[in-house]
């Protein structure tokens, strides 16, 4: 954080400036990918072993339901929102009508990850009701653009609530070294199974391990690792988001065939491409 003092004819102010901030500001990547106000029941909102590349984010306006995980019940209630992270397994269901909002949005940190892949728990808490209902006026019956920015802006803030809930405190803001920032930009923006730490350090005149050392320093696992997490990732987020085969996005993501991608991604989550997409599809809409 740097100050200055500046003087405007007889004026003198101190101005507290933050550079870094504004910078990790400006990496900030936030995207919506479904919503929508519905009424279920418990003949359509049931199922079991459901994970998902995005968080989804649950406003209950009225009736009950309940999530299950790792051998705990959550009750969904009235007035409360629920978030449950991007790569949690979990089922749900319901024993009468129950009224939501729901959304499926990603908060991307400036390494491509989610910040909330990985967190074990689904997180709770209370929202106003009118609250609830403004959201719910907003985002169906708007379509400018300061009711988007609205909506937007309720939901964030309360990611940002749930970020302080898994990462509490006050945290440092992330620096990386050239090289490390170089090497991120690069593989998140060609991601592929064939890129090598060779080929990386190569591209920035460096020695390997002296790339590998100082990424696993700054980023906290291996190059390798790295593109792994982020490989079936992005390979979760095709299979939601687009309409391509599964040989097509092995292809994409640099598999050398559609078996090993296969076989790797259910050594990963258990199911196999084909299987996670069926599933996915049937409970996209909750």
């Amino acid at each position: 954080m740097d100050f200055y003092g500046f003087e405007y004819g007889y004026f003198c102010m101190d101005v507290k400036q933050n550079h870094e901030m504004l910078l990790l500001a400006n990496t900030i990547h936030f995207t919506f990918s479904a919503g929508a106000f519905v009424t279920v029941t418990p003949e359509t909102w049931m199922a079991s072993e459901v994970c998902s590349p995005y968080s989804r984010l649950y406003f209950v306006l009225s009736g009950e339901g309940h999530l299950e995980y790792e051998q705990q019940n959550v009750i969904l209630k009235p007035g409360r929102l629920y978030l449950i992270p991007a790569g949690l397994t979990f089922s749900f269901g319901c024993h009468a009508p129950m009224e939501k909002i729901y959304f499926h949005v990603n908060l991307f940190r400036p390494d491509g990850y989610d910040v909330f892949f990985g967190c074990h728990h689904i997180l709770e808490t209370p929202v106003d009701l009118h609250e609830m209902i403004s959201l719910r006026d907003l985002f169906i019956h708007e379509h400018d653009f300061s009711s988007a920015v609205a909506v937007k802006q309720m939901v964030f803030r309360h990611l940002a609530d749930f970020l302080l809930l898994v990462a509490p405190g006050s945290q440092p803001l992330c620096q990386y070294s050239p090289p490390v920032r170089d090497t991120l930009d690069y593989i998140q923006q060609n991601l592929s199974l064939q890129i090598t730490v060779c080929f990386l350090a190569q591209r920035l005149f460096l020695a390997e391990s002296t790339l590998a050392k100082l990424f696993k320093k700054e980023v906290g696992k291996t190059i390798g690792a790295y593109i792994d997490d982020l490989i079936f990732f992005r390979a979760l987020q095709m299979m939601v988001g687009t309409g391509e085969t599964i040989g097509k996005i092995s292809d994409a993501l640099g598999f050398c065939d559609q078996f090993y991608f296969s076989r790797r991604f259910k050594q990963r989550f258990g199911l196999t491409p084909q299987q996670y997409r069926k599933r996915q599809k049937a409970t996209f809409g909750m």
